[in-house]
């Protein structure tokens, strides 16, 4: 269904379904982000991964299927006009597992093909678009690890975790990252599910190097909850809404 609404949340009127494409009904969980130019949506069926740009009002629709054995999911970011695909792949009943990485322009073409990257294996990593290319961050049993990518999904740092050993969930229900391309940093907020390092909201601003500049932390007000929605406002105060 696509729903448009002007800034209080009105509807526009436009309320109606729309077809992105065979094998949108039964993909794994896809993505959707705005380049600038169109809408993206990225969304993976098993066997390849399916790419639909349309117009903001959901007109001009345009599908792209690219064949991938053992596409399972994976995940969305864009930066500058750029979209970033990581797709991770299982073969072979889960007997092998790897990470592909694509490339796809303002207006959903290819410009990188998708293809196999030197990265670990996560179901539920986090990728961020960032100046100078990509972070990916990894949760683990142990403390959350992140690196920097090139734009094109190449590995340029090894794996480390944050300075305070923090720990994310595999689903990203208590961490959620905003980018700003107006400015050098990106919005992180997040609350370890496991109380490492310990059980406070974080709310702070990391650059493109993976450096954490204006941070807080404080107890969460109640109702406690998660799946946090935030928002920063053109007076640079960040505004948080969550289920609790």
């Amino acid at each position: 269904i696509w729903i448009e609404t002007d800034r209080s949340g009105r509807s526009d009127i436009r309320d109606r379904p729309y077809t992105l494409g065979a094998g949108c009904r039964s993909a794994n969980v896809g993505e959707t982000v705005w380049t600038g130019e169109r809408m993206v949506a990225v969304w993976w069926d098993e066997d390849a991964v399916f790419v639909a740009s349309l117009e903001r009002d959901g007109t001009d629709v345009r599908n792209e299927r690219i064949p991938l054995d053992g596409a399972r999911g994976g995940n969305v970011a864009v930066y500058n006009g750029l979209v970033g695909v990581r797709t991770y792949v299982v073969l072979d009943g889960g007997a092998e597992r790897y990470v592909e990485f694509m490339l796809l322009d303002e207006f959903g073409n290819v410009v990188v093909p998708t293809r196999r990257v030197d990265l670990e294996y996560a179901t539920w990593a986090r990728l961020i678009g960032t100046e100078s290319g990509w972070q990916y961050w990894t949760p683990h049993r142990g403390p959350t690890t992140w690196q920097l990518l090139s734009r094109e999904g190449d590995p340029l740092t090894e794996p480390q975790p944050f300075f305070d050993a923090r720990r994310n969930g595999d689903a990203p229900y208590q961490d959620v990252q905003r980018v700003d391309e107006s400015s050098s940093e990106f919005l992180n907020i997040w609350q370890s599910p496991t109380g490492a390092p310990d059980e406070d909201l974080h709310v702070e601003f990391i650059d493109a190097d993976g450096n954490i500049g204006r941070a807080w932390h404080g107890p969460m007000a109640e109702p406690i909850g998660s799946d946090f929605h935030p928002h920063i406002g053109e007076d640079g105060n960040v505004r948080l809404v969550w289920h609790g």
